[in-house]
């Protein structure tokens, strides 16, 4: 299996870089397998919890969670919240990720779909693939960052609060259909 270090360095708020990296040793930001990696997320999220707790749920969020809970054919529930499609004219996607509190993505890549990621409300940490070979950034995610992530990086979204996700991309392959799991949550 891929061992990741998981760097803290690249997150832009002062004071939740500190909570991060006076928190973690150097050996608990590393994972190699699908059992660190979830113990690496469920420690993220109890580390927030216990010194930043924002309390951020959106209209908008709630709107959208709401959709998933009607099930109908726009929706995807998943373990993490759900998926509310917005435009499916393949190649291009356009879908809304509603992430839960305390809920997080697959650590994944893809081999041909390009994304772009708007944060519409909530607060999140991307972990993202940094040039040199296994290191992961962590980035926090607050309302109206973009990021945009190349085929073949790997990354990963932790729900740090109620993280409402607009993602715009060119998915050649059909909705979802390059997705590789590297790492799933548990």
């Amino acid at each position: 299996m891929k061992k990741y270090k998981v760097l803290f360095d690249s997150i832009d708020d002062s004071k939740v870089r500190k909570i991060y990296e006076t928190n973690f040793n150097d050996s608990e930001t590393v994972f190699d397998s699908e059992i660190s990696f979830n113990v690496f997320c469920k420690k993220v999220i109890q580390v927030w919890n216990k010194h930043v707790h924002e309390i951020s749920s959106s209209a908008k969020f709630d709107y959208y969670r709401h959709q998933i809970l009607s099930e109908n054919e726009k929706t995807i529930a998943t373990s993490w919240g759900g998926v509310v499609l917005d435009e499916v004219i393949v190649p291009r996607i356009k879908k809304f990720l509603v992430v839960d509190k305390s809920k997080y993505l697959s650590l994944e890549i893809h081999e041909e779909k390009e994304e772009k990621i708007t944060i519409v409300s909530g607060v999140g940490l991307l972990l993202r693939k940094k040039l040199k070979k296994g290191e992961l950034e962590a980035i926090l995610l607050q309302t109206g960052d973009e990021v945009e992530f190349a085929p073949l990086i790997e990354h990963c979204v932790i729900g740090l609060e109620n993280l409402l996700i607009y993602e715009n991309s060119l998915d050649h392959k059909g909705m979802d259909q390059d997705l590789i799991f590297i790492y799933q949550p548990s």
